[in-house]
């Protein structure tokens, strides 16, 4: 008896440790954690192979956002830290293309050819290939000269969000 309540004990524990280290959804695929260190040395991995260049004058951040509190146990999934690096660039674009949409035009240009380059990296092609899609019309509209969709997106997830672009 006391056997069976220790390998049930034993199984128990086992399939708890295992569902805290991964979680397995309804497509079979799965997600492994870090902590916030291991997180920012992916982040730091990124932003070292990172194959663009930013607009001039704006660089990425020392280190990756949401540094917890030393007693907070805070877990990242693997991965979040090269999804920041992309992220971030993507807003450093649409951020050129705003600061200049008024004013050098062929700049505004530039940064909107640097958006759509940066939708074609296998970053984005691998976790959301119509991604590119969804922002043809957006950067033709601002090929036009129509920059609406572009300044609303730049406030509300570039400079709402964590990048702190102003």
């Amino acid at each position: 008896m006391r056997m069976r309540r220790f390998l049930a004990f034993f199984v128990v524990l086992v399939t708890s440790l295992a569902a805290t280290a991964c979680v397995v959804y309804e497509d079979g695929s799965d997600d492994e954690y870090v902590d916030w260190y291991g997180m920012n040395a992916e982040y730091h991995a990124a932003m070292a192979s990172f194959p663009y260049q930013l607009p001039e004058g704006i660089d990425f951040p020392a280190d990756a956002p949401f540094k917890p509190d030393e007693d907070d146990e805070a877990e990242f999934r693997v991965g979040i830290g090269e999804s920041w690096i992309y992220e971030f660039a993507e807003c450093a674009y649409v951020s050129a293309v705003v600061a200049n949409q008024d004013g050098d035009f062929a700049a505004a240009m530039s940064a909107v050819d640097s958006i759509e380059e940066l939708y074609q990296a296998p970053y984005y092609q691998q976790i959301w290939p119509e991604l590119s899609d969804n922002w043809e019309k957006v950067l033709d509209m601002a090929r036009r000269g129509d920059f609406w969709e572009i300044n609303e997106f730049y406030h509300d997830a570039c400079v709402a969000g964590w990048m702190g672009f102003k």
